[in-house]
């Protein structure tokens, strides 16, 4: 897993969960990423725009930082 953006910074931790097997392709969007037999895009951002592909409501402590980190951002 790695984290490269202001909303998902490198500090969140290793575990968020998903609950589906579609795997986005990594793409200069990506800001971060996850492998799961292949590397994939577990978020992704252009411009003010972001989306993870993960639930971070259901992700505990880290998916309560991502969070705070878009409210933060707006």
């Amino acid at each position: 897993r790695d984290w490269s953006s202001d909303v998902c910074s490198s500090d969140l931790g290793d575990q968020v969960y998903f609950t589906h097997s579609f795997a986005a392709p990594l793409s200069d969007d990506t800001a971060a990423t996850c492998e799961y037999g292949v590397a994939f895009s577990a978020a992704v951002e252009r411009g003010c725009v972001s989306a993870v592909q993960f639930h971070p409501e259901k992700s505990g402590d880290v998916g309560l930082r991502i969070l705070r980190n878009w409210i933060d951002a707006v």
